[in-house]
């Protein structure tokens, strides 16, 4: 594996900002390959339907304030933070709130042959709509808490508009860059001292023995959990040693890694990661039959990875969604043990592996 050094998230925000977005991210692309070391960098998912607050406007949508609720909460300091003064005060004006409409876009850059040597690049793509009145005029009730303004389904915020009015603000801004390998790390090592925290912990348990309910150490109580790798880590293991990591298909061009670290209430660090597949042509979920055969299963299985463009795909969407459930995966291995279709021997024991210990996202 290649050792890259990451630009840092400042030369990154400078760069994404930088550009106007378009349909395909060519110029964004364009400016990174020529800016940065990622010369390999290629778009690979669209995660659209995110929404936030935007800013306020008047009547004839020109800009007063770039944030909804910093207007808002200037105005009620002006107002002796009476939400009805400045009901009052602005709900004939015909003041305008937008909606900032985006989507995260995902690029990624191999940097070595196994599945989680790659670079993950992730940009948030807004544009920003005016969407409703501001403020409604005839509230069923008066206008008496903060929570009246500020919340967007509050009495005293208006109706969504019957036609929403585009912006020309539409614009790119920095996520998140990382190395997959180093993040798996990092979820690994937040495990372990989930799992050192655990490790005095007794759990109630049935006695499979006596039948009667008894205390025992957290360790014997979930013995696979603590024992095996995790979930981002046997992904990985599985992708490499199926047909998929045998034939030198690369796994960041089917899926990346959604991720999100963050600070319980405790001071604690946690870590999640979840698998998005990248195709634009998602396969329809698979229905259970009673009556399904062996070479049904095959032919579906056949199937999905053609319409993917890598073998033993079918296995990956069952760890995630709802495409392929679990019964699938059962079947297929009883159909493989009996002889009645055939399975190249590592998909084999990467199939039976997951059987012994299910897992999944």
């Amino acid at each position: 594996m290649i050792n890259p050094t990451l630009p840092s998230a400042d030369v990154l925000e400078t760069i994404i900002s930088d550009v106007k977005p378009d349909a395909k991210h060519k110029k964004l692309l364009d400016a990174l390959h020529t800016k940065t070391a990622l010369g390999s960098l290629r778009h690979a998912k669209t995660y659209d339907g995110l929404m936030r607050d935007g800013g306020v406007y008047d009547s004839n949508h020109a800009l007063i304030h770039k944030d909804i609720r910093e207007w808002l909460n200037i105005q009620l300091n002006h107002n002796d933070n009476n939400p009805n003064v400045v009901w009052e005060r602005f709900k004939d004006l015909g003041l305008l709130n937008s909606t900032m409409v985006g989507s995260i876009e995902y690029f990624v850059c191999p940097i070595g042959s196994k599945a989680d040597e790659f670079i993950q690049l992730e940009v948030y793509c807004w544009r920003e709509k005016i969407t409703h009145d501001l403020f409604n005029k005839r509230p069923w009730s008066p206008v008496r808490d903060t929570h009246d303004l500020l919340d967007n389904s509050g009495n005293g915020r208006g109706y969504k508009l019957e036609q929403e009015i585009d912006t020309d603000n539409v614009y790119y801004e920095f996520r998140k860059i990382f190395i997959a390998s180093e993040l798996i790390a990092k979820y690994n090592d937040i495990r372990a001292i989930g799992f050192k925290s655990h490790s005095n912990m007794m759990i109630n348990s049935k006695s499979p023995v006596s039948g009667k309910w008894e205390q025992i150490p957290y360790e014997e109580a979930f013995p696979e959990a603590v024992k095996s790798l995790s979930n981002p880590s046997r992904l990985m293991q599985d992708w490499n040693e199926c047909s998929a990591g045998m034939t030198n298909k690369v796994f960041c061009e089917h899926w990346v890694l959604n991720n999100n670290l963050w600070v319980d209430s405790k001071g604690n660090e946690n870590i999640s990661i979840i698998p998005y597949w990248t195709t634009k042509k998602p396969i329809s979920e698979i229905k259970y039959k009673k009556t399904i055969t062996p070479y049904q299963l095959f032919d579906i299985a056949e199937k999905i990875d053609k319409k993917s463009g890598y073998p033993f795909s079918w296995y990956f969407y069952m760890l995630h969604g709802n495409r392929v459930k679990d019964w699938f995966g059962v079947l297929m291995l009883k159909a493989a043990e009996s002889g009645q279709v055939y399975m190249p021997e590592h998909d084999y024991q990467v199939l039976n592996r997951w059987s012994i210990n299910k897992y999944g996202f």
